[in-house]
């Protein structure tokens, strides 16, 4: 499909350049944008419990079956469908790099499925007319919400940042959304993305069945994540998916993901157009004053930023760690008695302390990290206030809500770019030795457990308020300091630079105004209305093309099926 909202912002960007292709201001993010637009991809990712049936879902929308069905939770890798005329299967390793090309048939799933811990995610191409017809929709055939923590929690946290909204499948052989779902379910309403829910293999019970765990999944998604839903039944005769991607407005999702950018890439454009017809009535001596006022600023902006860098740990991190540790804490201790059920599951207990601490850290540290960049937006904003060009300081606060997004950004970027860093999977590892322990202790615990059932439960939850509780915070401390300062500094970096960015701009602009006095002397008059006119053509170029769209808070009332 041509999505409106696609074509209408490659023309808008192209016509921007267009008019701007003769002033000298900086137009490196208008090009940006346009090449990011031109290629931008809505990915979906298919998510559920392993043998949901997401592989045999996606088959059917495909129309013939290329994904392998039946292939075990340890070597599951989330797969995303791709149109193209040159069939193949491109495998990506854990750092993102392209690690190699297969054919596309069995064997060389067979092939990827022998050395599954090699690779982070797939890419297959398909020459397919249903991906064709769906594009720029990208699905994704996501590793199982039951899967091990290596390639389920790496595959979802990658595609937290990236995918726009999320098909949620659970069979009727399920019944009912597990506990480990629903702290999912949850983390991505954390980042407003968009739900979809099929309900699976309907044809396994009978209509009456169906309608009964359809209601009582319903009361759940209502109850636990405060939706209004409907389920798409999903049966060997239907195509669930492809109601699901007509019913998603895709134009909605584009345009959620572009729309406020281009609009403040126009502002910004206008305003530099405004200070170069200002700066045409400074004198030179007043032109050389301003640039030298504005390197002293930079000055001034880089104490303000090693300020904060100085007092980064101790004012701002160690707090936001205190935090969270004692969040993810209390999670933790009000599961304990459904914990103390689960330790003769050594596998399920394991992944559920992973499962309620993930969803915790995220919910937490986002919170966390959206305070401190608040706080430190505000002294970045309050310097430039103080400086004395009063056009500059009102045009760098509106980057105030950009640099929130920088901070949640960058923890997108932490627990999901670098495995290696991510909090949960490092705090596994120190779990990893405790967790033996306790294991050589539980045969003997459990051997008496069913003689007397509430005497020994107390004692399993005594035994994980005691050892793994402590443990837990442990290693939360440990990790989680070094994580918030990464993160917190690339905060700092990204608002120090922006604001170095404004002031360089605001030079630029002071000496093509100097530059555009010595040509025109005699025509400045004109040289200004020329300016004023673009403008007033950006500004037509808005209206045209970047027509108000709300936007609902997670596109939930549109697209949530």
């Amino acid at each position: 499909m041509i999505l409106r909202a696609q074509t209408n912002f490659v023309e808008f960007l192209e016509q921007v350049l267009e008019v701007l292709k003769e002033v000298e201001i900086d137009k490196t993010e208008c090009s940006t944008l346009l090449a990011s637009v031109q290629k931008q991809q809505l990915v979906i990712p298919v998510v559920g419990n392993f043998s949901a049936g997401k592989s045999t879902l996606l088959n059917r929308f495909l129309g013939s079956s290329v994904l392998p069905t039946g292939i075990t939770p340890e070597t599951s890798l989330a797969t995303e469908l791709h149109y193209s005329a040159n069939e193949r299967i491109e495998a990506f390793s854990n750092n993102d790099e392209k690690a190699e090309s297969f054919e596309l048939n069995e064997q060389s799933f067979e092939a990827i499925k022998d050395n599954a811990t090699k690779y982070s995610y797939l890419k297959v191409y398909l020459n397919n007319e249903a991906l064709k017809d769906s594009a720029p929709l990208v699905f994704v055939d996501m590793p199982g919400f039951d899967s091990p923590i290596s390639s389920h929690t790496h595959a979802i946290l990658e595609y937290l940042e990236r995918g726009v909204h999320f098909v949620i499948l659970t069979s009727v052989e399920e019944g009912n959304l597990t506990k480990r779902m629903v702290r999912e379910l949850k983390n991505l309403l954390e980042f407003d993305k968009g739900l979809s829910f099929i309900l699976s293999k309907t044809n396994l019970r009978t209509p009456s069945q169906v309608g009964e765990i359809s209601r009582y999944i319903q009361d759940q998604i209502q109850d636990h994540l405060d939706l209004k839903t409907h389920l798409i039944y999903s049966n060997k005769d239907n195509n669930a998916l492809l109601e699901v991607a007509d019913k998603i407005d895709a134009e909605k999702l584009f345009s959620a993901l572009y729309l406020k950018r281009l609009k403040f890439l126009n502002s910004q454009l206008q305003n530099s157009l405004k200070s170069v017809i200002k700066s045409f009535d400074y004198s030179k001596e007043k032109a050389l004053e301003e640039i030298q006022a504005l390197d002293l600023s930079v000055k001034d902006i880089e104490k303000t930023y090693e300020k904060l860098r100085a007092n980064l740990e101790e004012e701002y991190s160690s707090v936001a760690v205190g935090s969270v540790v004692k969040k993810v804490v209390e999670e933790v201790r009000e599961q304990k008695s459904y914990l103390a059920s689960l330790t003769n599951k050594p596998n399920e207990f394991n992944s559920e302390i992973e499962s309620i601490m993930q969803q915790s850290l995220i919910k937490n540290a986002k919170l966390e990290i959206e305070k401190i960049n608040l706080s430190f937006s505000k002294d970045f904003c309050t310097e430039f206030a103080s400086l004395n060009n009063t056009q500059l300081s009102s045009g760098f606060s509106v980057n105030l809500e950009h640099s929130l997004e920088l901070g949640i950004n960058a923890l997108s970027m932490i627990l999901a770019k670098n495995p290696v860093t991510r909090p949960f999977v490092l705090i596994l590892q120190g779990l990893k030795s405790l967790l033996k322990e306790l294991l050589i202790l539980l045969p003997n615990i459990i051997a008496s457990f069913f003689r007397n059932e509430e005497k020994e439960r107390a004692k399993l939850e005594n035994l994980i308020e005691a050892k793994v509780i402590p443990e837990v915070q442990y290693n939360l401390k440990k990790v989680l300091p070094g994580l918030f300062n990464e993160c917190l500094e690339n905060s700092l970096k990204g608002l120090r630079d922006r604001c170095e960015l404004e002031i360089t701009h605001k030079k630029q602009e002071i000496a093509l105004a100097q530059k555009e006095k010595e040509k025109h002397l005699n025509d400045l008059e004109n040289q200004k209305q020329i300016l004023e006119n673009k403008i007033n053509a950006l500004s037509d170029l808005e209206q045209q093309y970047l027509k108000a769209c709300k936007k609902k808070r997670g596109l939930l009332s549109a697209i949530t099926l």
